[in-house]
């Protein structure tokens, strides 16, 4: 059951832009690193190659505690989690900007890893208890558009900064730290007593949920589609296309922007088209868009068919998050933990698969191959998944 001691109004707009930029919060030194990684490894005499263990190191406990959510979210609150999460980031920041040696850093900024698979499920699991059901899908509109829109005027401003020590002092800690305290003032914590869900008993409810399971599937195929134009898209312009680098910037910014329009404008999705049918078309278009993005000759119709994948991409968050995270109500946190580490799973296969195709067949194949994965996602949600606030409610009117 939801939180029966919200007020009648519910949370309000600030509630879900504190939830955004909880999402934000351990990505600002992720973005640091993402920037001036060749500063790093110039400030402690390493080749790129080896200061790239930053995030090595910091995917693989993100991907392990994702894993240990599903565990995790059943013993302890969702709100704990989110702060612990919080505070994580900030801590793992501040000490990474006051790490002495390269060894200390890649320890220390990998802590970031944790406070991401903390964060991320439960600033969606807590959407489901705290706003009211025709609340949600706006609410995790705004969630997911506050992140794109940071990183639109982050990363210009981390590049002026030029030094990542002080760009995680004037970027990444002031950022978690404001996403901690505007958290903490803004998310109430539930007094009301939740009934205890055994370990056993709420794995093996997911397990048999095949609706449940067929999201989970989705974010893992969706993440694999992503690599080729959110990971991938700009070195893919700048090899296939020859697009300069400064271009090719400008064109980045035009991507995050064009999710950050997408986010915002999924939950009207939603509300008028409803959960399934807004995740599944979206996606076809999604996949399809992308698929064109990787075969178009020209470099301007390319860039045009990526800011429109992003911008689907986008839209397709409000839509399918809220689409999962009404499976199962009484087990959100469960369930949206392992759909983090579902979607890991992806990103990690997605980027295996990348690297072989591209070894083995160049760029457009590679494109090609990755993108269908959104198509084979939206086939599967179609036939297995079901939204159970639509049969509730058809159950109600009957």
């Amino acid at each position: 059951m939801g939180y029966s001691g919200i007020r009648s109004d519910g949370p309000s707009r600030l509630t879900a832009f504190a939830l955004g930029l909880t999402r934000y919060a351990p990505r600002g030194a992720n973005l640091v690193v993402g920037v001036l990684l060749i500063e790093i490894g110039t400030t402690f005499g390493l080749p790129v190659a080896v200061a790239n263990q930053l995030n090595t190191v910091h995917s693989l406990l993100s991907f392990a505690t994702a894993l240990a959510m599903g565990i995790l979210s059943v013993r302890f609150s969702m709100e704990m989690l989110l702060f612990t999460g919080l505070s994580l980031a900030l801590a793992s920041a501040t000490a990474s900007f006051l790490a002495p040696s390269f060894p200390l850093l890649l320890f220390l900024y990998s802590l970031n890893g944790i406070a991401w698979s903390l964060i991320y499920p439960m600033s969606v699991a807590l959407v489901g208890e705290l706003f009211h059901q025709k609340k949600r899908a706006g609410a995790l509109s705004i969630i997911f558009a506050v992140p794109p829109i940071i990183t639109v005027f982050g990363s210009p401003f981390i590049s002026y900064i030029g030094d990542w020590r002080r760009a995680l002092l004037l970027y990444a800690i002031p950022i978690a730290a404001i996403s901690l305290m505007l958290s903490r003032i803004t998310v109430r914590v539930r007094s009301a007593r939740r009934e205890r869900v055994g370990l056993a008993s709420a794995f093996k409810a997911i397990a048999a949920n095949r609706s449940a399971l067929s999201c989970m599937t989705y974010f893992l195929l969706n993440n694999i589609t992503w690599q080729i134009v959110g990971v991938l898209g700009i070195s893919f312009l700048r090899e296939q296309h020859h697009i300069s680098k400064e271009i090719a910037s400008l064109i980045y910014s035009g991507f995050a922007i064009a999710v950050f329009v997408g986010a915002l404008s999924g939950g009207k999705i939603v509300e008028r088209f409803g959960r399934k049918t807004s995740t599944v078309s979206v996606t076809i278009a999604y996949g399809l868009s992308t698929i064109l993005f990787a075969e178009v000759p020209n470099p301007l119709v390319a860039a045009a068919l990526g800011i429109l994948s992003c911008l689907l991409a986008g839209l397709r968050q409000p839509a399918a998050n809220s689409l999962t995270v009404e499976q199962i109500p009484t087990m959100r946190g469960p369930l949206m933990s392992l759909t983090q580490a579902s979607d890991n799973i992806g990103g990690m296969i997605g980027a295996a698969v990348a690297g072989l195709l591209l070894l083995s067949f160049g760029w457009v194949t590679c494109g090609v191959l990755l993108a269908s994965a959104a198509l084979v996602a939206s086939i599967i949600l179609q036939a297995l998944a079901k939204d159970p606030m639509t049969i509730t409610l058809n159950c109600s009117v009957s």
